[in-house]
């Protein structure tokens, strides 16, 4: 079950986010009228998604206080903003997604399912096996994989390589999105993309800084996870 935080003073949106709990996969466990203590909150009740009416705030939240960015790898803040300054803002601190008012169900129901998947993703575990270990990895821990002839480098988030004998086809049947082929030697999780430079076919990794070749023949590939990036459906 997913549960949601609710903080907001609209009444509209109140009742869309009650309707949707009305499904048996949400359940609201707690509104707060305004921003203030929300973090405290977050920690009592552990919600794994926080729906934040940004007209509503009585905070700052663009001051250092307001938010914990450790806690934003525990749940995801989806921002409602009637303002596109606000939205753009929000997104740069951290917000999963932002979405415009007035907001109704079926957006709503959009962005939470979005999230819903990124936590399913989260939580997944790869085994790898050779005749000698065996590892077990969170699929969210995963930058990127690099062939090289029968072997993959499978590069981690806290900076450590796992060498593996096997092919890239192999790990591209098992991993789906957020990863995505994008060259014939690489995978990478398109969750970590900070940047793409078209002109000289690279993308760059936000946690490794490196940058990544891709090649013609997986454009659609690269204009699929653009799409994907932009929507926040991970």
């Amino acid at each position: 079950m997913i549960k949601l935080l609710l903080i907001s003073t609209d009444q509209r949106v109140r009742d869309c986010v009650l309707e949707i709990c009305q499904k048996p996969e949400y359940e609201l466990v707690g509104e707060l009228s305004r921003g203030k203590g929300w973090l405290d909150v977050v920690r009592a009740l552990k919600p794994n998604i926080v729906l934040m009416d940004l007209d509503t705030l009585d905070g700052d939240i663009y001051n250092d206080t307001f938010f914990d960015k450790n806690l934003f790898r525990e749940f995801s803040v989806i921002g409602l903003a009637s303002d596109y300054k606000q939205a753009f803002y929000s997104l740069k601190l951290g917000f999963r997604d932002v979405r415009m008012k007035p907001v109704n169900i079926a957006d709503l129901i959009d962005v939470l399912s979005l999230c819903k998947n990124r936590l399913i993703n989260k939580s997944r575990i790869l085994t790898i096996s050779s005749s000698q270990d065996r590892h077990y990895l969170k699929v969210s821990d995963i930058l990127y994989l690099k062939a090289d002839n029968n072997n993959v480098d499978i590069y981690l988030e806290d900076g450590t390589t796992l060498p593996v004998f096997n092919s890239l086809k192999h790990f591209q049947e098992r991993l789906s999105v957020p990863f995505m082929r994008i060259q014939k030697s690489y995978i990478i999780n398109v969750t970590q993309v900070c940047r793409i430079n078209r002109l000289k076919h690279f993308v760059m990794l936000r946690r490794s800084n490196v940058w990544i070749p891709f090649s013609d023949k997986y454009l659609d590939n690269m204009e699929r996870f653009e799409s994907i990036i932009g929507r926040g459906s991970f």
